[in-house]
């Protein structure tokens, strides 16, 4: 159903509109909505391949639909956390939502710090998730010495929560999480370049970023991006992208021997295949259940083969992301600004409200045989609704509804 309302409503790209510009600097061309589903607006003018990944980062990025929910189910936490533990406990955003890289895909990580002795500790801990499990569905716990661990599930958002019974593991994860968004804030190129690399990686293999299956993980992979970035002091997102592919798919590399650090290399004393070391935690590997090098290190190589063979036929980012499966997301981010104009039309009008537009109908208006009202503010006179710039106003949202 929505390839068919793609097909029936979005009208083709104009061909004349798509041309190569002679003057342009190279892999610069004329693009229009219709090529790709990230490119939203037709575009006047050279569009560069750091402009591309920058749109194409805001496309995959959260909505204010998809943020307004990750958010409600923080304030769900909180509240659980407020009913249930002591006084003194804290809650802490980390990972990817509070880093700003997250996708629709990804989870909310959320670190609570609460301290107190083991017979109280216990029952708090159990009257946590009872409260949780009256609001969300608790999907999975895991208990270790210093942590409890708890995923769980509250209107289609997963949220991971790490409860943390030990002041120095809680101290690292603020540590590494401050490390990480003062890198993001000094280049924001990282994001884009984090969201190209992470989105090809699992179009081309769902197992290259599962943990679980011998992946990369997700933060492993960023600490990498950071590297290329200390490195080469690179901030424009195309340059970044292209340096990142070709630094780490070269042969010249040295996986076996060196260990890759936040801001360097050093010798690595491991059998692991990658080694990532944490910045906060040194010797500590973020890869350590890392077992498909060969083949991400194969997935990145064809990436860079592709950007750097680029003909211009098509866009540049559009040679190594596969945009087909994306244009239900752009269908799904229609549908949301909808909404919002909706809402942002029902606080002009007091009639009709939402609900009522949902059952729209034009004759249901022509044949009322109460004309319905409304006043003006600076007259303070009613006027009928048969009026017409009303009444097409009200035709045109019941349409684009």
């Amino acid at each position: 159903l929505q390839f068919l309302y793609f097909i029936v409503c979005t009208p083709p790209p104009k061909m004349t509109s798509f041309r190569l510009n002679p003057n342009a600097r190279p892999f610069e061309v004329k693009h229009t909505s219709g090529e790709v589903p990230w490119i939203v607006d037709d575009l006047q003018g050279e569009m560069s391949l750091s402009e591309e990944m920058n749109l194409f980062n805001n496309f995959i990025g959260l909505s204010s639909t998809e943020r307004a929910s990750r958010n409600s189910a923080i304030e769900m936490v909180k509240r659980c956390v407020e009913e249930t533990l002591p006084r003194e406990s804290t809650v802490t955003l980390y990972g990817s939502y509070h880093c700003g890289t997250s996708v629709r895909a990804s989870s909310v990580d959320v670190m609570i710090e609460c301290y107190s002795d083991d017979g109280d500790r216990v029952i708090q801990e159990q009257l946590f998730l009872e409260s949780l499990s009256r609001v969300a569905v608790v999907e999975s716990t895991v208990q270790s010495d210093d942590e409890l661990f708890a995923q769980i599930q509250f209107d289609s958002v997963v949220v991971n929560i790490s409860l943390r019974r030990d002041i120095t593991s809680a101290m690292h994860v603020i540590r590494s999480n401050q490390i990480v968004v003062s890198h993001l804030k000094k280049c924001p190129a990282i994001r884009s370049v984090l969201a190209v690399v992470r989105h090809v990686l699992t179009q081309a293999c769902s197992s290259c970023l599962d943990v679980l299956r011998g992946g990369i993980s997700p933060p492993a992979l960023l600490t990498m991006v950071i590297h290329v970035y200390n490195v080469f002091g690179i901030t424009d997102p195309g340059e970044l992208l292209t340096a990142f592919l070709h630094y780490f798919s070269s042969p010249q590399f040295d996986y076996k021997n060196s260990a890759i650090l936040i801001s360097g290399c050093k010798a690595k004393n491991s059998p692991n295949q990658l080694f990532v070391e944490d910045p906060v935690r040194p010797g500590n590997n973020l890869a350590s259940e890392c077992t498909m090098l060969r083949e991400i290190r194969a997935h990145l190589a064809s990436m860079s083969i592709a950007l750097r063979q680029h003909k211009g036929t098509h866009t540049r980012l559009s040679t190594i992301v596969s945009h087909r499966p994306l244009w239900s997301r752009r269908i799904e981010l229609a549908e949301i600004r909808a909404q919002e104009q909706v809402k942002a039309q029902k606080l002009q009008f007091d009639w009709p409200p939402v609900d009522e537009l949902q059952n729209f109908s034009f004759n249901s208006i022509m044949n009322s045989s109460t004309p319905r009202t409304r006043t003006d503010s600076n007259t303070r006179s009613s006027s009928p609704w048969s009026d017409t710039e009303m009444l097409e106003s009200i035709v045109l949202t019941a349409t684009e509804l």
